[in-house]
């Protein structure tokens, strides 16, 4: 707290680090919340942030941006970039699925880019 009025830690290391006040976001490129150190920070907008976000809990298939598309019986494949869905394509397996997500990541996100932390929610 500063003066009676609370501030989130990594938004104070920013200011503290940069001297000048953090812009709409402050991101922790790890995906780890409590891992405030200076090299973990990044400014960034909502959108960038969003790309840099964990796994949901809701997931199943156990990859960002892969489910399992039940009537063809194969892992699909869907990355959201600039509020649209890309479809990368249908896999035979998870990992394939994975590895095409990742790689269409890197494209999409450029340095938001994650990897989709398996099992964080």
């Amino acid at each position: 707290m500063i003066s009676g009025k609370r501030y989130p830690a990594h938004r104070l290391a920013w200011k503290i680090m940069t001297g000048r006040d953090p812009g709409e976001v402050v991101d922790h490129i790890d995906g780890d919340r409590k891992n405030n150190k200076f090299s973990n920070l990044r400014d960034a907008n909502l959108v960038g942030n969003s790309h840099n976000s964990a796994l949901s809990s809701r997931n199943t298939s156990g990859v960002k941006g892969v489910s399992f598309h039940k009537r063809s019986g194969l892992y699909q494949c869907q990355i959201m970039a600039n509020g649209k869905y890309t479809s990368v394509g249908y896999f035979k397996d998870a990992q394939a699925a994975e590895k095409a997500a990742n790689a269409a990541r890197l494209t999409l996100h450029g340095e938001f880019a994650c990897a989709g932390y398996r099992g964080a929610s």
